[in-house]
C-alpha cells in the first residue's frame, strides 16, 4: 500500500530507546519506552471503551501506580441501559448480544472497585463545564506527580491541542491515538511540529481498522518521551514502521507498513 512520503516523514519515529508494549495484543495496547515507566507513577488514560488492558498492565508494574481514567460515554446507567437493550435479540437466536453486555457490565464493575483506578465520567477538551473538563485543567489536577498521559478520545485530541500546545515538565510521555487524519491533516502537523519541540516522537503504528485515503491513513498510534529525558546519542531514525512490539488492531488483517528511504 502506497502511503504519501511527506506525510510519513512527519511521523517518522527516532529508535534506540527499549521499548515494551502495555495492553492487550491487537487492538487495545499500546507501545512506549520503559524509561517512561521507571520516571512516571501516574498513568492519566482519556478514553476507556471497555478496554482496561493497558491501564491494568500499568498497574502490574509497582504497588505504587496509579490509574486516573475519563471517559465521558461510559457509567453505570449507559452500561446497564445497554444490557436490558441486548436482551430483544433473545428471540432471534443472538443471545452473543446478551453476553457481551454481561462482560462489559462485570468489566465496567471490576474497574470501578479497583481502589487504584479512579474513574471520572466526564468529557475531555477545550472547556470546562458541568459534564466536561478542559485538558487544561486536567493537567494541573496531576501536576504533583510525573505523568504518562495516553489519550484515546476519538477525534477530541484536537481540541486539547489547540494552539499553543500546553506543554507541562510532569508529563514524561504522551501515546496518543490521532483520528480523521485527511481531513484534519494540517491541523494535525501542526501539533505534531509543536509536540515536537519538547518531546520526541518514538513509536508510529497506523492503526489498520482505518482506511488510507488518497495516500493518508487516517488514525494512527504516536508515542512520545519528554526530550529531555532521552540524549540524541541513543536515537536514529526508524527505517521501517512498526515496530516489533506492534500488533495489527484487526488481526483478521494485514499491518500498514511503510519503508523509510535509507540516507
Amino acid at each position: 500500500m502506497q502511503l504519501s512520503e511527506k506525510f510519513m516523514n512527519e511521523i517518522r519515529p527516532m529508535i534506540g530507546l527499549p521499548m515494551t508494549r502495555l495492553g492487550r495484543n491487537f487492538d487495545g495496547g499500546y507501545v512506549l519506552p520503559l524509561l517512561a515507566l521507571d520516571n512516571c507513577d501516574s498513568l492519566v488514560s482519556l478514553g476507556y471503551g471497555y478496554d482496561s488492558s493497558f491501564e491494568s498492565d500499568f498497574l502490574s508494574l509497582s504497588s505504587a501506580k496509579r490509574v486516573f481514567l475519563y471517559d465521558s460515554s461510559i457509567n453505570l446507567t449507559v452500561v446497564i441501559g445497554q444490557l436490558f437493550e441486548s436482551l430483544k435479540f433473545f428471540p432471534k437466536g443472538r443471545k452473543r448480544y446478551f453476553v457481551l453486555r454481561v462482560k462489559q457490565l462485570i468489566k465496567y464493575l471490576l474497574l470501578r472497585l479497583n481502589p487504584r483506578i479512579r474513574y471520572t465520567n466526564t468529557f475531555i477538551g477545550k472547556f470546562t463545564g458541568s459534564k466536561s473538563l478542559s485538558y487544561s485543567q486536567l493537567l494541573k489536577a496531576h501536576s504533583e506527580s510525573n505523568v504518562i498521559l495516553k489519550m484515546d478520545i476519538e477525534g477530541a485530541e484536537y481540541q486539547c491541542f489547540e494552539s499553543p500546545v500546553d506543554f507541562k515538565s510532569y508529563v514524561k510521555c504522551m501515546v496518543i491515538e490521532f483520528h480523521d487524519l485527511k481531513e484534519k491533516e494540517s491541523e494535525f502537523i501542526r501539533i505534531i511540529k509543536e509536540l515536537k519541540s519538547n518531546f520526541t516522537l518514538v513509536n508510529t503504528h497506523i492503526n489498520n481498522f482505518a482506511p488510507v485515503v488518497d495516500q493518508i491513513p487516517t488514525v494512527i498510534e504516536l508515542s512520545f518521551i519528554q526530550s529531555s529525558l532521552v540524549s540524541e546519542k541513543q536515537l536514529s531514525p526508524a527505517l521501517k514502521v512498526p515496530s516489533l512490539f506492534d500488533f495489527p488492531n484487526n488481526m483478521y488483517k494485514a499491518e500498514i507498513s511503510y519503508d523509510y528511504p535509507r540516507v
